[in-house]
């Protein structure tokens, strides 16, 4: 009986060794050339040892996939130096990562959808935080990047609708696009010192969006940064108005909106207003009138320095339009005085703002010039005032005095008497600058609504005291920095005539036509259009668009619309891109390609020369997904899993359907996983 259980208690000893290999063996592992990894019974995930860890092409080929529904935490012990693309991805179970001051990168789509990791995730020692790396983690409240981050890649923070403040340190040099897109309760967002470029749609759909705090290094935006952020009210730009209007930014990032942006530098100089006890001459004659120091420098009533300079070389003639807020100043004209002139009162320090009004120097806009409102009056820096408008300025700190000296107007010489000569030919004149004989535009200019483009004027000689007007307000204009340019803004359908005349008399017109921007849909049951479809294969679909109308016809191929079978055998088509295109009278285009995925999960894929008709979907979700898909940068196997998952409720297995040339499955565990995510995140 002994043997018999002695030799029952071997056996069972040996069958729990063999059974526990299993386990031990799928615990852990390595990940990385020096990197090893162990789960414990706790849900700890530690990741020992130096390097980098593996960049993964999906989430499933992490070595502790099968394991991830046991993760609960994830420790990276001194030594790791980067966090692999994919490993911790769509980990639902997750809620904590320590990440010592080894790690400097954060791989793409790290933690994407991880949507019960909580808190600051990111260590001392990271540079660089890669695309995705933290999409769609919504439970994280509260972020703090540290000041080791230069680099915020794409999508990064997308879909984090549980922020709802973001602080960007100085460190930060370049934010991606869609960074911190549809983060739908953040409230406020600052931006550092150190960030030159914004990505467009950087902060698209953060529809609580109320205050942006902007440092002055920034010296680009992509387009579209904050669209959609209906609820902006304050942009506070740590520079001066001359610096933001610099700011080189992308033509169709148009998404201020009414929000105020407030120029900080300014604001801070003004607050430090003071009446100035500076003296002024000039020409040598003292004068007495209201003056400020503001930051250290003196300003000037601008219509005081033009009653003082009227009649001298420097005279200058002062211009006010009501309707576009411009103040206008022409060179060489007489100034026409309107009673304020030299006009000493109280001190109106306390009153003093940067000035919002557009300056305008000989017909050309100026964001050079430092001018504050005082007291409802524009003040000039003096020194600034002199070199735009040709006198020169200097100082005597002897007696605290700015001293103004105007140029002298040109002398008139009195002829010589001299002896009636004999009849001689006339000499020739002596050649000078030619005159300006023509002014010319383009006869006419078609454009879209909250569209823009750049209108030349073509001339000879050398155009003396140009303006530009337009008689309709769908068209607003800004003069270009050459100052024989404007830039033309539609703003809503309608006809206009831009207008551009110098002082000599010549003048010039262009017509401008601006078009109402149809959905395609819209167009073709218009009858302005007519529409014919292709599709091979799931991914793209050529049209070829004809205008059938007797006007030019504007129209956007949006996102959401969709393709229907003409054969009920052949799935129908989703469009997931956008584009915008003019056609003139009886003109075609085409076959253009369009960016598409398959609607119907169980009929087949589009064949080759099968006919679709054009049809707009009812689905508000169908929409609003691709109109997301539109924007990121998804692969094409989770973009077909989403669709079908929406228009036939697909489940994992149904989507076993669509396989590559192998005969290997296309949509993986992780890409319908992901899918799923995507689609939960929709309005």
């Amino acid at each position: 009986m002994k043997k018999r259980l002695l030799g029952l208690m071997i056996v069972m000893a040996v069958l729990c060794t063999v059974l526990m290999v299993p386990v031990s063996a799928a615990a852990e592992g390595t990940c990385g050339d020096d990197l090893t990894w162990v789960l414990d019974d706790g849900g700890t995930l530690t990741v020992a040892g130096t390097g980098a860890m593996t960049d993964y092409p999906h989430s499933y080929d992490a070595p502790w996939h099968a394991l991830r529904d046991s993760v609960k935490k994830v420790i990276l012990e001194p030594g790791v130096t980067s966090i692999g693309s994919n490993a911790f991805h769509d980990y639902d179970g997750l809620t904590s990562v320590s990440i010592p001051d080894s790690v400097t990168a954060i791989g793409r789509y790290a933690f994407g959808s991880c949507g019960s990791l909580t808190g600051s995730c990111i260590g001392n020692g990271v540079t660089t935080i890669d695309t995705g790396a933290f999409y769609d983690c919504i439970s994280i409240t509260e972020l703090t990047i540290p000041n080791s981050v230069i680099t915020i890649g794409d999508d990064v923070f997308e879909g984090c609708t549980g922020l709802t403040a973001v602080t960007i340190p100085d460190s930060v040099t370049s934010l991606g696009k869609l960074a911190f897109s549809e983060c739908t309760g953040l409230t406020s967002v600052v931006i550092g010192s150190g960030v030159t470029g914004i990505g467009s749609f950087a902060f698209d759909g953060c529809t609580a969006l109320t205050s942006v705090t902007l440092g002055r290094s920034v010296s680009s935006f992509g387009s579209s940064v904050f669209y959609n952020c209906p609820g902006l009210k304050d942009v506070y730009y740590d520079g001066t108005a001359e610096e933001w209007h610099k700011i080189r930014t992308d033509h169709s990032n148009d998404d201020w909106g009414t929000a105020a942006i407030h120029f900080m530098q300014d604001i801070r100089a003004a607050e430090s207003a003071v009446l100035s006890p500076q003296k002024l001459t000039v020409d040598g004659k003292a004068v007495n009138c209201e003056k400020y120091n503001i930051g250290g420098s003196n300003y000037f009533k601008l219509r005081d320095i033009a009653w003082l300079l009227n009649g001298t070389g420097s005279q200058f003639a002062v211009g006010w339009d009501a309707a576009s807020s411009t103040v206008s100043i022409t060179t060489g004209q007489a100034y026409a005085p309107n009673g304020s002139e030299l006009a000493v009162g109280e001190d109106k320090a306390s009153t003093a703002v940067p000035s919002s009004q557009t300056i305008m120097i000989d017909g050309r806009i100026r964001t050079d010039l430092s001018v504050f409102n005082i007291g409802g009056n524009n003040f000039f820096k003096l020194r600034d005032l002199g070199e735009a408008l040709g006198f020169s300025v200097d100082y005597d700190a002897r007696t605290n005095t700015a001293v103004v000296i105007s140029a002298a107007p040109e002398p008139v010489p009195e002829p010589e008497p001299v002896p009636e000569p004999e009849p001689q030919p006339e000499p020739e004149p002596e050649p000078g600058p030619a005159a300006t004989t023509y002014l010319s535009f383009p006869a006419s200019v078609i454009m879209t609504e909250n569209g823009g483009t750049e209108l030349n004027l073509s001339y000879d000689g050398e155009p003396q005291g140009l303006t530009f007007m337009t008689d309709n307000d769908c068209i607003e204009l800004q003069l270009m920095p050459d100052g024989t340019s404007v830039y033309l803004w539609a703003r809503h359908p309608g006809e206009a005539t831009v207008t551009a005349a110098d002082s000599l008399g010549n003048k010039a017109a262009c017509r401008v036509t601006v078009l109402k921007t149809y959905g395609l849909v819209e167009a073709v049951e218009a009858g302005l259009l007519s529409v014919d479809i292709k599709c091979d294969g799931m991914e793209n679909a050529d049209l070829t668009i004809t205008n059938i109308s007797s006007v030019s016809v504007s129209f956007r191929i949006e996102a959401g619309t969709y393709f229907a079978s003409a054969n009920a055998r052949y799935q129908d088509m989703l469009v997931l891109s956008s584009l915008n295109m003019t056609l003139s009278p009886g003109m075609t285009e085409g076959p253009r390609r369009t960016r598409v995925r398959c609607m119907n999960l169980h009929r087949d894929m589009p064949a080759a020369g099968v006919g679709y008709s054009l049809s707009r979907t009812t689905n508000e979700k169908l929409r609003a997904l691709a109109e997301k898909l539109c924007r990121s940068s998804r692969n094409n196997d989770i973009e077909q899993a989403a669709v079908w998952i929406l228009t036939d409720n697909a489940s994992y297995e149904d989507c076993g359907v669509l396989i590559y040339e192998d005969g290997s499955r296309a949509i993986s565990q992780s890409d319908y996983d992901e899918a799923k995510e995507l689609i939960a995140s929709l309005p």
